[in-house]
């Protein structure tokens, strides 16, 4: 085991005063007692470019940074025209994310505001597709949406984006990862015509993004990159487990034991598959660990069910693949356990950010074989020089990208071909299929796991 950490010196930050927020924006602010700025914020507060690209770590205000000053407009503009310019079907502003859930988080965070300001705002899918037309039928000022649930509703014309006059990308690292290059590409286009302020946001400046961007504006875009990023925060410890066995049950019991004497606040607990979720699960159950999951494995009201009940504390333990390391706001979580060691930095990254959220502590247990090594050494080195660490290619669209039932059922049996099923079952020690056994026994299915450890097969 060893650990790093870096640290930075603290500089003063300038309050929300010295920006030109809206006046109701303070008020609420200075109700809920926020007061100072990021540095991520000052930095997008500040930008006069109509187009622009913010890059700065986890947990460091991102969604304040681009949501408040469109709010703030949105009101403004109303307010200079004496009148109500809601539309049918036409939002004045939209937000892109990459998930469900985050889609959500985002509408929370905005109706803190917007309830007092008399906006509306809708995260689409969390709802029918059906309710959602109605309620951007009676019109809607500022919508959150995923990309697929977005083409859905322009495809149905519920909603035109004529009258959007701030378009937003959040976690466009992500989206970019999740292979939506093409979709993004047309509505860069399309907004690129219009009068439209135009942000994109994410946690790591990886190839893909610099590339995209690239592209599409050339010098029309302002980057903006937070000195900190790609670099491990002060708040965060990381610590390294070398598992020497292939059944990692027991070292992941020892870092379980050791976090629950440690830590009062709850546990993100990654794995690389959704099949190794299934495991975890019957294992934690097995062990009378309560938990919950989040996957794409899992029907949407389900998902929705299960992140309420560890936003609200119920249940402490998240098990979940890196769909839940993106963008999701957390700030009652104290530790991450990588089960499964993360495939690229940038995963990394991402996963290490659910913890420690708004410069409180975090830390950070990997559990790592030696053919994870090269990432464990570069860690390292960025660590002891101080620089930021190195972005390539994230996994995230290889396992998480929201596939239709179809397409998962397609992804399955072309995964059973690809990869014989030896390689898959790594978390059972000795243990070797035998040959006779059915196809469909061959899935890492959580039946099949309990199988497993039942000495059925």
């Amino acid at each position: 085991m060893f650990k790093l950490c870096y640290r930075f010196a603290k500089t003063n930050l300038p309050v929300f005063k010295q920006y030109p927020l809206h006046p109701k924006i303070l008020e609420i602010l200075d109700t809920k007692g926020i007061h100072t700025a990021t540095p991520v914020q000052d930095m997008l507060f500040t930008c006069e470019n109509k187009v622009r690209l913010l890059i700065g770590p986890t947990g460091t205000g991102k969604t304040y940074a681009y949501l408040l000053p469109i709010l703030g407009k949105l009101k403004q503009e109303e307010e200079e025209q004496n009148k109500i310019l809601t539309e049918q079907n036409k939002p004045r502003a939209i937000v892109v994310v990459s998930t469900k859930e985050l889609a959500e988080q985002v509408e929370d965070v905005s109706q803190e505001f917007t309830k007092a300001m008399k906006l509306s705002t809708i995260a689409l899918g969390k709802g029918t597709f059906k309710r959602e037309q109605t309620y951007l039928e009676n019109g809607v000022d500022l919508v959150v949406t995923t990309l697929e649930r977005l083409q859905r509703h322009r495809s149905a014309q519920s909603i035109y984006l004529s009258r959007v006059s701030h378009y937003v990308v959040d976690e466009i690292d992500t989206l970019l990862d999740a292979s939506m290059q093409d979709d993004l590409k047309k509505l860069a286009i399309y907004f690129k015509d219009k009068n439209t302020t135009i942000t994109y946001s994410g946690a790591t400046y990886s190839t893909k993004v610099k590339n995209f961007i690239d592209k599409q504006y050339q010098n029309e875009i302002q980057i903006l990159i937070e000195k900190q990023s790609h670099m491990h925060l002060e708040n965060l410890t990381h610590d390294f487990v070398h598992c020497t066995t292939l059944d990692k049950s027991e070292p992941f019991m020892a870092l379980y034991k050791e976090c629950q004497s440690k830590f009062k606040g709850s546990i993100i607990i990654f794995c690389n598959e959704i099949s190794s979720c299934h495991f975890l699960e019957f294992f934690c159950k097995k062990n009378a660990i309560k938990t919950v999951s989040l996957h794409g494995d899992l029907p949407k009201g389900m998902r929705s069910q299960n992140v309420a009940e560890f936003r609200s504390q119920q249940c402490k333990i998240l098990i979940t693949t890196d769909l839940g390391a993106r963008g999701l706001d957390f700030p009652f979580v104290d530790a991450i356990i990588n089960f499964d060691f993360p495939k690229s930095t940038s995963d990394y990254l991402h996963r290490a950010g659910r913890a420690g959220r708004a410069g409180k502590k975090g830390y950070i247990f990997s559990l790592y074989h030696n053919n994870e090594q090269a990432i464990i050494d570069e860690l390292r080195k960025a660590n002891e020089g101080e620089r930021p660490i190195r972005i390539e290619e994230s996994a995230y669209s290889k396992i998480n990208k929201e596939d239709t039932p179809k397409q998962k059922v397609i992804k399955s049996k072309s995964q059973q071909q690809s990869k014989p099923i030896s390689q898959k079952q790594h978390y059972v020690k000795g243990y070797k299929p035998s040959q006779k056994q059915k196809k469909q026994e061959r899935t890492l299915s959580k039946s099949y796991f309990q199988k497993v450890h039942e000495k059925k097969v």
